[in-house]
Order: structure tokens, then sequence, then C-alpha cells
């Protein structure tokens, strides 16, 4: 499939990015996966962030597991998301095992109380692609778009993605919802 163009359809670049996903080489996405995590570190040192959300990667995102077991060594708060009554919350989760496969058969806390929102100092967020400004396409469903709004006003959003992922521009619409910054394996794009 050729390079989608920037005027196609979110349904049409959801398609081409979630075939490119898979035919990422494993040990590839996964030295590439542990670069990307150098860089969140980073900001997350730099800014002294102890509560983090994160979440539980599956076939068609940068891989996780690395980074939450970094943030785990330097004793962050990190949390993860859960579906519940069609919104998204986010508990305390200390151990990758402390995931089960929930709603979509994504990776989820099963117990535990969600913090709230404002909790959070830094949330990661998975998308299938991201542009140069800041927007996402997700799967489709509008979590996160319902979600970030209610964070406190200065909760970071970081974008987390292979460099790939990332191009120009993506159609937006009013509801979508903007990152603070997109991170890859090789860089920090401050939007």
């Amino acid at each position: 499939m050729d390079t989608p163009r920037q005027n196609s359809t979110k349904s049409k670049l959801r398609s081409y990015f979630k075939n490119e996903l898979k035919l990422q080489f494993e040990a590839t996405k996964l030295q590439r996966a542990c670069l990307a995590a150098n860089q969140i570190l980073t900001l997350v040192e730099s800014r002294k962030f102890r509560h983090v959300a994160l979440f539980a990667s599956d076939t068609y995102e940068i891989q996780t597991k690395p980074l939450f077991e970094c943030l785990l060594q330097r004793r962050v708060h990190t949390y993860f998301p859960r579906i519940s009554n069609d919104m998204l919350e986010f508990l305390p989760v200390q151990s990758w095992s402390d995931l089960k496969p929930g709603k979509f058969n994504i990776l989820a806390p099963y117990s535990g109380f969600a913090c709230t929102p404002s909790t959070l100092e830094l949330i990661i967020v998975p998308g299938l692609v991201f542009d140069l400004k800041g927007f996402r396409l997700g799967r489709g469903k509008g979590y996160y778009d319902k979600f970030l709004p209610s964070l406190g006003p200065f909760s970071i959003r970081v974008g987390y993605a292979y460099d790939f992922q990332l191009v120009d521009h993506l159609p937006a619409e009013p509801h979508d919802q903007k990152m603070d910054f997109v991170v890859t394996e090789s860089r920090t794009l401050t939007v």
C-alpha cells in the first residue's frame, strides 16, 4: 500500500497504519521502544513527575512494557486505563501481572480504585498516528478524546509512537484533543 495522502480519511489512515505496525520486525520494535522510553524518562526526570499514566500496548502500538519497568525502578507511580461505564478511568499498577484482558481484549487493571484525573501529571497517550500539530488518530472510539479534558490544568499530554507514525497533517474534528508533546524513538516534538 502506498503512503496515504494528507487528505485521506481517518478510516483509510487507520487501515494503513495498522498494516504498517504489523509489518514491523519484533526485535526492531523492542529496540526502538526502548529508545522512545528513554525520551519519555528524560521528560519525567526533568520535570520531576511522580504520577504518570501509561497504557498497555497491543500489536498496533509502540511497546510500553520497557517504559513501565523503568518508571517502576524510579519509583514513579504509574496508572493504567480501564473502561468503566463507557469512560476511561486510571488505576494504580505496580506490576505488569496486575493487568488482565479487559474490554476489546486490551490489558487493563482489574482491581483497585481509580485516581482522580487531576492526580495525573503526565499522561502517555496511544495512537495509530500523530501529526506535527499534536493531533492523533486512535482506534475511533473516542475514549481518550472524552477523558483528556478532565485532566488538571498542569497535566502534560504525550503522544507515544514510532517515527513512522508521525505525519505532517491529520484530519481533525472539534472534539479531537491535542497532545503537548509527541515522543518517538528519535525525538521529542513540542507542539
